[in-house]
């Protein structure tokens, strides 16, 4: 099989108080400027592409994460001109604004009140030195309920920040239009949680009820998984197991390494773009993701 180049946005357009400290945000100009390189340089492929095997000379998937509204405009303009596929990870809970992912409040919060006064309100067991880590270290071990948990404790103590129009998320209603953008609903988890963190009884809840969520609200197939956070750490074998048994036929992480070896035939590796110029762009696709699967390589 050919290598796969495989490409994760997020939020698009300037970054808000929900996304400060999580680089997640590509300022429009340069998700445009991306997407007009990669479609000169690389061949565009669908996922069923992907599964069949059958693929062109530079093979490029082009996926995004989170039900940011923002995406979907971004594809509205900029890859459905160019007929370009791609698949969309969705959080069905996080839907409509019913609520916000952990990650978002907590970038919220920290922006408006600080880190320290955070952590305390947190109560995450030990400081740490910034956002990053307090998502990677504080809150990676907590399940479903004990996040939601946390958001309510949060939000009694610094109230409910108000959404500003660039950080709204996805209506159900717009799925309706992303056959005829090319896109394909995958799943993200119910609430945008670390798998590793799961009971069994949350896999039940925040995958497979996921998915089967998505499929009603959507009438298609989800075939996809993207793990939040793109952690292999979030990849253990129950959660590895009910992927699969619930039809899910390609898992995708980040760890921007190379497609040449992966760990298991269905699981993919991604390469998150923020605002990175387009002059950076073959190095950080390419050269980069080879020498990271080389070192990985070297660690086993």
């Amino acid at each position: 099989m050919r290598p796969v180049t495989i490409t994760v946005h997020h939020h698009i357009g300037d970054e808000t108080d929900f996304e400060k400290g999580l680089s997640l945000s590509t300022r429009r100009e340069c998700f445009e400027a991306h997407i007009s390189w990669l479609a000169r340089e690389y061949d565009v492929i669908d996922l069923s592409t992907l599964l069949s095997g059958n693929l062109p000379r530079r093979p490029l998937l082009l996926t995004f994460d989170d039900p940011y509204f923002s995406i979907k405009t971004a594809i509205n303009d900029v890859l459905k001109p160019r007929g370009l596929p791609s698949v969309f990870f969705l959080n069905p809970a996080l839907l409509d604004d019913a609520d916000v992912s952990i990650d978002r409040l907590l970038a919220v919060y920290v922006h408006r009140h600080g880190l320290a006064d955070v952590m305390a309100a947190a109560d995450v067991g030990r400081s740490h030195a910034d956002l990053g880590a307090l998502i990677r270290l504080g809150i990676s071990g907590l399940g479903a309920e004990r996040r939601q948990r946390l958001k309510a404790s949060l939000r009694q103590r610094f109230g409910a920040p108000p959404l500003s129009e660039a950080s709204k998320a996805l209506r159900r209603e717009d799925l309706a239009e992303f056959e005829e953008l090319k896109i394909e609903i995958g799943n993200h988890t119910a609430t945008h949680v670390h798998g590793r963190a799961l009971t069994r009884d949350e896999i039940q809840t925040e995958i497979v009820g996921a998915k089967h969520t998505l499929e009603r609200l959507s009438g298609r197939p989800v075939r996809a998984f993207a793990s939040p956070y793109g952690n292999e750490a979030d990849l253990p074998p129950p959660v590895l197991r009910a992927l699969r048994d619930s039809g899910h036929a390609a898992i995708f992480l980040v760890h921007a390494r190379a497609n040449l070896l992966r760990p298991h035939r269905d699981v993919w590796y991604r390469v998150s773009l923020k605002n990175e110029a387009v002059d950076d762009l073959p190095r950080a696709l390419s050269r980069d993701p080879i020498l990271r699967r080389a070192k990985a390589m070297m660690r086993l």
